[in-house]
């Protein structure tokens, strides 16, 4: 059983059927709608979600491919291009986040052998896979034996086990939206700046993801007071077009503002219980890896329960596959907003963004790319063909 029906809990159950696996996933939202704004789909999540043979879906998606980002660093801008990992994965994609629950769920209903239940909530979990769900009718058990959090950081399936979990709120906030249009140029573009990060992609369809984040100044000010006027003005002032692209929200309640906080676990398996995705590593987002790992954690879950001999030893290998790559991820990615939003102080800052330079300069000679992705996506890409076959 998975609970929780975000990016990550939808590909485990479709990974699952597609490899011949019976699943029952639970969501506590009655129907699906429109939430979230955008997503960066990098190759080790294409890799993933091709595998499962949604490349077709995805390309009519969002069929702007970025194969190469901007970083604005100290005034200097720098060409990051993706790596060819061959297996037509040469490239990051953009997609509306809706649009990526859409396709999984379309995907999802293909098969039988997937119960997706909306609007059954999970309100307690037993250690020994017991789950008590409340729908519109009342409540009712299931003995599920293996129960799969896919609930993200208020996980009830990390709190029911011994997971030695830490939750830690960072300094950061985060907004984010889609608009309409595509100042960027066509290409991702990120900006290290005074006050924190600026960053804007295309998503295709006629619309653009933008985020700004910062711990610290007037920029977070602005986020934690609800501040629109102010906003812009520094958004344009950090990237011009991210100003453009900022005027054409209408009001402050059209962004998503999150504050960013982390989850780290000594172990990913307790008992009858296992965790992915944000319930077991929510990240920074500065790395853009938090769905990509999910989508890594579905895939090799699925792998290890369709090949091992006892769900016991398919779980704990899961854990000591997955957690190593996804905690060095966290890591890099609060060093990263460490950086870029906690060093300001302008006496500092030049020396940092020197140190960032020659890092990047150095980085995409051997991509930058390579040191998040935590698994080669063309094996990637292959192991979840064979696992689908």
């Amino acid at each position: 059983m998975i609970v929780g029906g975000g990016i990550g809990g939808l590909a485990a159950a479709l990974a699952m059927a597609s490899a011949g696996l019976p699943v029952t996933l639970l969501e506590r939202v009655p129907v699906p709608a429109d939430v979230g704004a955008g997503i960066a789909l990098h190759p080790n999540g294409l890799a993933v979600l091709y595998g499962l043979g949604l490349r077709d879906r995805l390309m009519a998606a969002s069929p702007h491919l970025t194969r190469e980002g901007t970083f604005g660093i100290g005034g200097r801008t720098y060409r990051v291009p993706v790596p060819d990992y061959g297996v037509g994965i040469d490239h990051a994609l953009g997609v509306p986040r809706a649009r990526l629950y859409q396709i999984l769920h379309e995907a999802i209903a293909a098969h039988d052998r997937v119960d997706l239940r909306f609007g059954h909530e999970v309100i307690g979990v037993a250690p020994d896979g017991r789950v008590e769900v409340r729908d519109a009718e009342g409540v009712y058990e299931i003995d599920a034996g293996l129960v799969i959090g896919a609930d993200g950081l208020g996980s009830t399936v990390r709190a029911a086990g011994e997971f030695g979990a830490r939750r830690t709120h960072t300094p950061g906030l985060a907004v984010r939206a889609l608009v309409p249009g595509d100042p960027f140029g066509g290409a991702e573009a990120e900006v290290w700046a005074a006050d924190g990060l600026a960053l804007g992609a295309p998503m295709g369809g006629g619309v653009s993801y933008v985020a700004l984040s910062a711990s610290r100044g007037p920029l977070r000010e602005a986020m934690a007071n609800g501040d629109l006027v102010t906003l812009r003005a520094l958004a344009a002032r950090m990237m011009p077009a991210m100003g453009e692209a900022l005027s054409a929200v209408g009001s402050f309640a059209e962004l998503l503002v999150n504050p960013i906080i982390t989850i780290t676990c000594e172990r990913w398996h307790h008992r009858d219980l296992a965790l992915l995705g944000d319930a077991a590593h929510a990240m920074a987002p500065h790395l853009g890896q938090g769905a990509n790992s999910a989508l890594l954690d579905a895939y090799v879950l699925t792998e290890e329960l369709a090949r091992a001999q006892s769900r016991a030893a398919a779980i704990a290998r899961y854990g000591l596959r997955r957690r190593p790559g996804a905690t060095r991820v966290q890591r890099l990615s609060r060093a990263y907003q460490f950086g870029v939003e906690e060093i300001t102080q302008p006496v500092i800052r030049p020396l940092r963004d020197a140190l960032a330079r020659a890092a990047l300069t150095v980085s995409t000679r051997r991509s930058p790319l390579s040191a998040v992705l935590q698994e080669n996506p063309a094996h990637t890409y292959e192991a979840v063909r064979r696992l689908v076959a």
